[in-house]
């Protein structure tokens, strides 16, 4: 799926995967910085579920490279909505 066709959940998704995926122990650091649990993290990265607004905003907050892919999602879709 490339950027063009996937949806913003999709290219949130992908950022978190690129992210967090390659680490070691990787469920446990995510759901302590989304304040989660180690299972609900990897299920985020085995693409099971989405994670809840709350645990967004939790990461965002914690981990600024997430935060900043979250943005960078953000403004390309206020470029592709722009007339």
């Amino acid at each position: 799926m490339t950027a063009a066709t996937a949806s913003p959940g999709d290219r949130v998704m992908e950022a978190l995967r690129r992210l967090y995926g390659p680490l070691r122990h990787a469920e446990k650091l995510l759901g302590r910085r989304a304040n989660s649990t180690p299972r609900a993290a990897r299920n985020w990265l085995d693409d099971n579920c989405a994670m809840s607004v709350d645990k967004l905003v939790e990461l965002m907050a914690a981990d600024p490279k997430f935060h900043a892919a979250v943005n960078e999602v953000v403004s390309t879709r206020r470029a592709e909505r722009s007339p």
